[in-house]
């Protein structure tokens, strides 16, 4: 069986970074990486913010399928990876982590990164603060978890902690 890690945090924390990282150094196991992403509703089914799509919101997630897939990855030996900002909101999905790893940063930094991330163009200064907002409030990961590991998103990435971590 496999072991199941999920990775949240906020919007540009790195969560997709340190699922490459524990990818490439995990050199005895498999790693399939699941980004939350991949798991989003069709776009007629988002929900609007002020006319635009909100992608932050859980009612964009499709949670089920999300689920189904880490399940059905874990049915493989290796590392199981699932990863992005609402990774802990849904509780069926959290109980499946034998692993929980939580990248932090600050208002001020995911701010700074969020108005220099122009794949999709430039977003709104109202919706940057959204993301914030919509992070606080879906993304934040329960103070009592156990087996959780948390980053601080602003330095560097130890990855040979993380590794540890992951096989302890």
């Amino acid at each position: 069986m496999a072991i199941i890690v999920g990775i949240a945090g906020p919007s540009r924390a790195g969560k997709t970074f340190l699922a490459r990282l524990i990818s490439e150094h995990s050199t005895s196991l498999h790693v399939k990486t699941l980004h939350q992403d991949e798991f989003v509703k069709p776009i007629h089914q988002i929900p609007l913010i002020n006319g635009h799509v909100d992608w932050e919101s859980p009612e964009s997630v499709d949670f089920p399928r999300y689920r189904h897939a880490i399940i059905e990855a874990a049915g493989q030996p290796g590392i199981v990876i699932a990863e992005g900002l609402l990774s802990f909101y849904d509780p069926g999905i959290l109980q499946l982590f034998d692993r929980k790893i939580f990248i932090s940063l600050s208002c001020d930094e995911f701010t700074h990164r969020k108005r220099t991330d122009l794949r999709w163009g430039k977003e709104p200064e109202w919706y940057i603060h959204h993301i914030w907002k919509s992070y606080l409030r879906f993304g934040q990961c329960p103070a009592d978890e156990s087996n959780t590991m948390r980053i601080d998103g602003e330095s560097d990435f130890i990855i040979e902690k993380v590794m540890k971590f992951i096989y302890s």
